[in-house]
């Protein structure tokens, strides 16, 4: 499981908590058993994709903020601007051409994992 992922979980559960809701309610907006919901917050299990999308909707947040938010963080508006850059030279010098998701979750993983994960890294994947 991705730290992107145990991110977006632990967001949920804090917004659970901070609008009272339950996991038994919870898992009632989201219409799956309370024993489910546990194994995701407790990260026993992937909470898939699309219950991540159902859960922004039942908490009123966008499901874009609920991925990718960093708690507490500054957006640094340069290194961020060199992110980009660097994901558009290289995709373009492989002549690699980029899906606005591909692209998002490439730019959301190098600029929070910082020097943990490269563009290279991503793109070569994708060059193969």
């Amino acid at each position: 499981m991705s730290k992107m992922h145990e991110d977006a979980i632990n967001r949920i559960k804090d917004l659970c908590k901070d609008q009272g809701l339950t996991p038994a309610a919870f898992a009632r907006e989201l219409g799956v058993s309370r024993q489910q919901v546990y194994r995701w917050f407790s990260l026993t299990q992937k909470m898939p994709d699309q219950q991540i999308e159902a859960s922004a909707k039942a908490l009123g947040i966008h499901p874009a903020k609920l991925r990718y938010e960093q708690q507490g963080a500054e957006i640094n508006k340069q290194r961020l601007a060199k992110v980009i850059t660097e994901i558009k030279v290289e995709a373009a010098k492989r002549r690699i051409k980029l899906s606005d998701a591909q692209f998002g979750q490439i730019v959301a993983s190098v600029y929070s994992n910082g020097n943990g994960q490269k563009v290279t890294d991503f793109l070569d994947v994708l060059s193969v």
